[in-house]
C-alpha cells in the first residue's frame, strides 16, 4: 500500500469505502450486523490487538440499556443515550461485540466536514513525499494495515517509532502527535497515534522507522505579528464597522463560542485573539492544525473585547454534541455561537439530532451562525430516473452516470444520501465509482430497516490513474422508492451540477443565521458557496460575508470559504449586542438581515440571501432610539 494511505483528507466523511479487487463480491446483508465499511476496515487477525477504532454500537429497543458484557469491551465510551454507544474499541473485540444479543449494528460515526477549501492544502502538500521514501520509513505491514483515507481519524494504533541514533533527544518533539506513550527510553517510542497523523511522525527527519511492536504469543481465547484582515480595514470598511468604533463598541460584555477544530496558536498568534479567551479541547495540534484559530482571528477583527470560548467539537456527530453540552455546562450564557464545520448526511430539513442541540441553545437567547459551506460546484440533487427499468439512476434522458475528473493520487470523497428513516432505512441503493480503465468501487450498506441502518453509501479512496471517473447510482432492491438524493464529493463535477440545495445539515437548521461568501475584492458569490435553500423550500443563506481575507495563521495565503464568512458575521452580531443590550436577541438577529447590503438579484435570493452584512444601518436605528 502506497504512502497515500497515510494521509489525512479532513474534510472526508465516514461510511466510506476504501477500493479493493473483491468489491463487486457483495456481503449476504440481510444478516450482518456490522455495517460493509467497518468490515472492510477491519485489520489482518495478527495485528487486531494493535488497532483500535471508534464506532456507533446500536443497542435494541427492546434492551436499550447496555448489555452487562458489553462495557468490558469498551476501551472509552465518547456518548451513550437512547440506545447508541459511541466508543472506542479494539479491533479483535468487535466480532465478540456484534455477538452480544442486545446488539443489533455496529457502524461508523457521521464525521464533520470543515468548510474551508483551504484546509486542504496543508495536508494534501503531504501527497509531495516520495513512495520510495516511505517504503524505507514505514513497514509493509504497518502501511497494508493503514485505514482508507475518510477513516483515518477514527483509528489509533499502536506502533514503534525509532529515532535516528544522533538523534535521540528530540523523542519530545512527537509527543503531540502521540495520545498515548507507553514506552520512551534509548530511542525508541512506543505510543497509540491516531492514523491521520503517522504521516507527520513518518516526515520528521530524525524518525528513522515506524512499524508494529512484536507481540507474545498467547493462545486464542475461545469467547496554521499584528494582522487585520481585508474586510474591516478602516478604507474599505464593508461591513459598517467603523462607526462602532467610534463608539466604543467592541463587543465587550458579549460572550461567543467558537465550535470548530484545529486550535494551534503561538506567540505571535495569540496576539491577533481577544485577551480573554478559553480553550476547551482535549486534543493537542501541530503548526498546521490552524483552521479554528484563523476563525478567532477574524471575530477579533471585528470585535476584539468579547469573551471568547474556543470549542474543539472533535469528529463525530455525538462529539460535536458532546462539546455543546459541556460548553453549556462551563458558561450556559452564549450570545453567540459561530460554527464553519457541517456535516454531508442528514435530514437537510431540520429536525435531527443536530438541529435539536442548535435549537437548545437558540431557545435560550444564543444567535446561531453556520457557514453554507463550499459545495455548490461538487453537488448534485434529483430523484431516481429508471427510464430503461436496469436499476440504474438516469442523470439525463441518456446517461447514466455523471463525470469527475482525478488526478493519480487526489484523495477523493463522495457522499451519497437520500430521503429515507434516518435510524431505520428502508430503501436500499448502491453508489459505484467506475475508474477510466474498467476498475471500480462501490459502497454497499445495507438498508434493511434495522436500527442502524442509515439512507447513506460513501466511497473515499485516492484516485489510482489519471482521467474521468464516472459516478453511478443504483438501486439494490428493485422494490426501493424512487426517492430523492443529495450527492456531495470533494472535487468539482464534471457535468449535472445542482448549486442549489447544496448547504450542509447545521445550515440547514431553521433557527441559523447561514452565511454564504463573497469575494473580499469584487464582492461576487465565491463561486463553490453552497446555496439554498433547505429540502423544506427555506431561504438560505441568510446573508453573506467577505472571504479571500488575510489572517497571521494562514500567513502564507488567503483564508477562502464560508469558514472565513461566518467569523465575520458572528463578530457583528456580538457588536449589534453589546448596542442593543437588553434587547431581545431575535430583534438584533432580524435587525441585522433587514439590514443587510442586497447584492445580486433585487430582493433576498437563494445565493445572497438578504445580502452583505453590514451595520452602518443598525447604528442609525440605535442613535434615533
Amino acid at each position: 500500500m502506497s504512502l497515500y494511505f497515510c494521509l489525512l483528507l479532513l474534510s472526508c466523511s465516514v461510511w466510506c469505502v476504501f477500493a479493493t479487487d473483491d468489491f463487486h463480491l457483495r456481503l449476504d446483508r440481510s444478516s450482518a450486523k456490522m455495517s460493509s465499511s467497518v468490515t472492510r476496515e477491519l485489520p489482518s487477525p495478527s495485528f487486531e490487538p494493535l488497532i483500535y477504532m471508534i464506532v456507533d454500537i446500536y443497542l435494541a429497543e427492546t434492551d436499550i440499556s447496555a448489555s452487562e458484557d458489553l462495557p468490558r469491551y469498551l476501551q472509552e465510551v465518547f456518548y451513550e443515550e437512547d440506545g447508541i454507544v459511541e466508543a472506542l474499541v479494539r479491533a479483535d473485540n468487535l466480532p465478540k461485540i456484534s455477538s452480544i444479543p442486545s446488539v443489533e449494528y455496529i457502524d461508523f460515526p457521521r464525521a464533520i466536514t470543515l468548510t474551508a477549501d483551504a484546509e486542504k492544502d496543508v495536508f494534501l502538500k503531504r501527497i509531495d513525499l516520495a513512495e520510495k521514501e516511505a517504503s524505507s520509513k514505514m513497514s509493509t505491514n504497518l502501511q497494508k494495515e493503514m485505514p482508507s483515507p475518510a477513516f483515518s481519524s477514527l483509528f489509533y494504533l499502536v506502533v514503534d517509532i525509532y529515532l535516528k541514533e544522533n538523534h535521540i533527544s528530540k523523542a519530545g518533539q512527537l509527543e503531540p502527535y502521540a495520545t498515548e506513550i507507553t514506552y520512551n527510553e534509548n530511542g525508541i517510542i512506543e505510543a497509540k497515534v491516531r492514523a491521520d497523523r503517522l504521516s507527520h511522525i513518518v516526515q520528521t527527519p530524525f524518525v528513522s522507522y515506524v512499524d508494529f511492536p512484536l507481540l507474545q504469543n498467547r493462545e486464542k481465547e475461545i469467547d496554521l505579528g499584528g494582522t487585520v484582515s481585508e474586510a474591516v480595514n478602516c478604507t474599505t470598511d464593508l461591513m459598517g464597522i467603523r462607526p462602532f468604533r467610534d463608539e466604543n463598541f467592541t463587543g465587550k460584555g458579549v460572550t461567543v463560542a467558537l465550535l470548530d477544530g484545529q486550535f494551534y496558536y503561538d506567540g505571535e498568534t495569540v496576539k491577533e485573539l481577544p485577551e480573554d479567551f478559553v480553550l476547551i479541547s482535549n486534543s493537542s495540534y501541530t503548526k498546521h492544525e490552524v483552521h479554528g484559530t484563523a476563525c478567532a482571528e477574524l471575530i477579533a477583527d471585528v470585535a476584539p473585547d468579547v469573551k471568547l470560548y474556543l470549542v474543539d467539537v472533535g469528529r463525530t456527530e455525538f462529539d460535536f454534541i458532546n462539546s455543546i453540552e459541556n460548553l453549556m455546562k462551563v458558561e450556559p450564557h452564549i450570545g453567540v455561537v459561530s460554527c464553519s464545520v457541517d456535516f454531508h448526511f442528514g435530514p437537510f430539513g431540520g429536525g435531527d439530532n443536530l438541529c435539536k442541540q442548535v435549537q437548545n441553545m437558540t431557545s435560550k437567547g444564543t444567535a446561531w451562525v453556520n457557514a453554507a459551506g463550499n459545495e455548490a460546484q461538487c453537488h448534485w440533487e434529483g430523484t431516481f430516473v429508471d427510464p430503461d427499468r436496469n436499476d440504474l439512476n438516469n442523470f439525463s434522458q441518456d446517461d447514466e452516470s455523471i463525470n469527475i475528473t482525478l488526478e493519480k493520487g487526489d484523495p477523493v470523497t463522495l457522499w451519497l444520501s437520500w430521503g429515507d428513516d434516518w435510524l431505520r432505512a428502508s430503501q436500499d441503493y448502491d453508489l459505484r465509482l467506475d475508474y477510466p480503465h474498467g476498475d471500480y468501487s462501490v459502497s454497499d450498506n445495507p438498508q434493511k430497516g434495522y436500527r442502524g441502518h442509515k439512507p447513506i453509501e460513501t466511497i473515499s479512496l485516492f484516485a489510482p490513474e489519471n482521467g474521468v471517473y464516472q459516478i453511478k447510482i443504483k438501486k439494490y432492491d428493485p422494490a426501493a422508492k424512487d426517492v430523492k438524493f443529495n450527492l456531495f464529493t470533494t472535487h468539482d463535477l464534471d457535468e449535472y451540477r445542482v448549486p442549489n440545495s447544496s448547504i450542509g445539515v447545521l445550515a440547514s437548521c431553521e433557527d441559523v443565521i447561514t452565511v454564504g461568501a463573497i469575494d473580499v475584492s469584487t464582492l461576487e458569490i465565491e463561486p463553490y458557496s453552497s446555496r439554498g435553500p433547505t429540502e423544506d423550500g427555506r431561504l438560505k443563506p441568510d446573508v453573506v460575508a467577505p472571504d479571500n481575507v488575510t489572517t497571521s495563521s494562514y500567513y502564507s495565503r488567503k483564508f477562502n470559504g464560508t469558514s472565513a464568512s461566518a467569523p465575520y458575521v458572528a463578530g457583528c452580531l456580538a457588536l449589534a449586542m453589546q448596542m442593543f443590550d437588553g434587547e431581545n436577541r431575535s430583534d438584533v438577529k432580524n435587525l441585522l438581515t433587514e439590514n443587510a447590503v442586497d447584492l445580486g438579484p433585487s430582493g433576498p435570493d437563494n445565493t445572497y440571501g438578504y445580502g452583505l452584512i453590514n451595520l452602518k444601518n443598525l447604528m442609525e436605528v440605535w442613535q434615533r432610539k
